[in-house]
C-alpha cells in the first residue's frame, strides 16, 4: 500500500510478507557439485553478435554491458560478493547455455564471450587469455522457458 500525500520523499509502506517476496530471488540458484568453487545461473537471452551485422558498436557495447551487469548481479545474489575469495590459480569454467534453438560451435562461443568477460570484470577469473591458464568448456541445451547461462567454476 502506498502512503498518500507528500512529495518526492513520500515513503512506501509494505508488509513484511511483501518485503520477503521482493527480497527473494526469483531465479533458483544452483548448488556447486563436488570439487566446484562456484555454480551460478545468469538469466537472459543470448545473441550471437557476429550474426547481427546491423548492430553498430553502440548496440554491441550496450549488449555487452547488459550481460556484464547480469553476471555481477547473479554473483552478488549467489554469495553476497564472496566470490572474490575464490582460490587463486587457473580454473575450469563450464558454460551451459539454455537457448531457444541450437547454435553452432563458433556461434556459441561468440555468444558467451560477453559472459566470459563478465567473469573477468567481476574478478572470478584473472583473465581469459591463454597465458592465464584457465580452461573454458561450452555446452548448450534447448530450454525455451528458462533461458540463460549456467556457469560452473572449479580449480584445475
Amino acid at each position: 500500500m502506498i502512503k498518500r500525500g507528500g512529495g518526492y520523499d513520500a515513503g512506501v509502506r509494505i508488509t513484511a510478507a511483501e518485503l520477503a517476496t521482493l527480497s527473494r530471488p526469483s531465479v533458483p540458484q544452483l548448488e556447486p557439485a563436488a570439487g566446484e568453487c562456484l555454480a551460478v545461473f545468469v538469466p537472459g537471452k543470448l545473441v550471437n553478435a557476429l550474426n547481427a551485422p546491423a548492430w553498430m558498436w553502440q548496440k554491441r557495447k550496450r549488449y555487452a554491458d547488459l550481460w556484464h551487469d547480469r553476471v555481477g548481479a547473479a554473483l552478488w545474489l549467489r554469495g553476497g560478493l564472496r566470490y572474490h575469495a575464490l582460490p587463486a590459480g587457473p580454473k575450469r569454467v563450464s558454460f551451459l547455455a539454455l537457448t531457444h534453438n541450437t547454435m553452432d560451435d563458433d556461434g556459441l562461443s561468440a555468444a558467451l564471450k560477453v559472459v566470459r568477460d563478465g567473469l573477468v570484470i567481476c574478478g572470478v577469473i584473472t583473465g581469459d587469455a591463454p597465458k592465464d591458464g584457465n580452461v573454458f568448456t561450452y555446452a548448450q541445451r534447448i530450454e525455451r522457458h528458462r533461458r540463460g547461462v549456467e556457469i560452473r567454476v572449479a580449480l584445475l
